[in-house]
């Protein structure tokens, strides 16, 4: 099923965490084709491709697993037990990751090229801890406590700044961040209780930047966001409500396209666009 606009083309290829199937699958957004590649066997969260291979997070097992889509490979990288690992990202210079483990509001670096685990800081810097993005100066800002982006030490995991995006409330509130080339913001996914969306977050040019006022994009218009990728030319994309990755333009301020991904919660690309890079 693909809803869009007549005249809307997009050749790009996804991987797409699918939860409720417990799958890993391709995405076709031009066709709306999706295939299964990797039957997980728990529920994948965040995914991110290196060298053709994808690193993904299973979070109800506690561990960060690696499948080649070529050799039709599944590789264990490592076990967070009792974290909760979800969201990740690239570090400066891509040679290792942040992962956030949700459930023990910590991070955990893991380097690419030995396999070390480090887990910080030794007290919880939250409640939980959510979507993770770098911006190209190497600031690092979390959703933590689910409703406060926080700037981070990526040393220490110190909090360094706080905005607070909406009154507290249970669970809901900010999932997945990321620092988009285009705007030169941060954007995160929102479930909240001012309505699910999309938020744009600005940051000053100063050194080190300040986060300004939320911007509310969307409201009450895309259903249950988390994964939000971007491609670094104005479009994001976005897993919504486990149903749909869903195309946003910034320019327009509107829902482009959406394709049907059963069970989808976050996606990659399966070849990242060089603008989406920041490092």
């Amino acid at each position: 099923m693909v809803l869009g606009i007549a005249g809307v083309s997009n050749a790009q290829l996804f991987y797409s965490a699918s939860e409720p199937t417990q799958q890993i699958d391709l995405v076709n957004f031009n066709t709306g084709a999706v295939t299964n590649i990797h039957d997980v066997g728990n529920r994948p969260d965040s995914l991110l491709v290196r060298n053709g291979k994808i690193l993904y997070t299973v979070s109800a097992r506690g561990t960060l697993e690696q499948f080649d889509p070529v050799a039709k490979t599944n590789k264990l990288l490592a076990t967070f037990p009792n974290g909760g690992p979800r969201d990740m990202v690239y570090e400066p210079g891509r040679k290792s990751i942040l992962i956030a483990l949700y459930t023990s509001a910590r991070l955990a670096r893991y380097n690419l090229n030995t396999g070390a685990v480090t887990i910080f800081p030794s007290k919880k810097i939250g409640s939980t801890v959510d979507g993770l993005a770098y911006d190209p100066a190497g600031n690092l800002y979390a959703v933590v406590s689910h409703n406060t982006i926080c700037q981070l030490d990526p040393n220490t995991g110190a909090i360094l700044q706080t905005l607070v995006l909406e009154a507290h409330n249970k669970v809901n509130g900010g999932d997945g961040l990321l620092y988009d080339n285009f705007t030169h913001n941060l954007w995160a996914a929102h479930d909240g209780t001012q309505g699910n969306g999309l938020i744009e977050i600005p940051l000053t040019a100063t050194k080190p930047p300040r986060m300004g006022t939320p911007i509310f994009r969307q409201t009450g218009k895309v259903h249950v966001p988390d994964g939000i990728i971007s491609d670094g030319i104005g479009n994001l994309y976005i897993g919504e409500g486990l149903q749909f990755l869903t195309q946003y333009s910034i320019p327009k301020d509107a829902i482009i396209k959406r394709v049907l991904v059963k069970g989808i919660d976050s996606p990659a690309f399966k070849s990242e666009p060089a603008t989406s890079k920041v490092h």
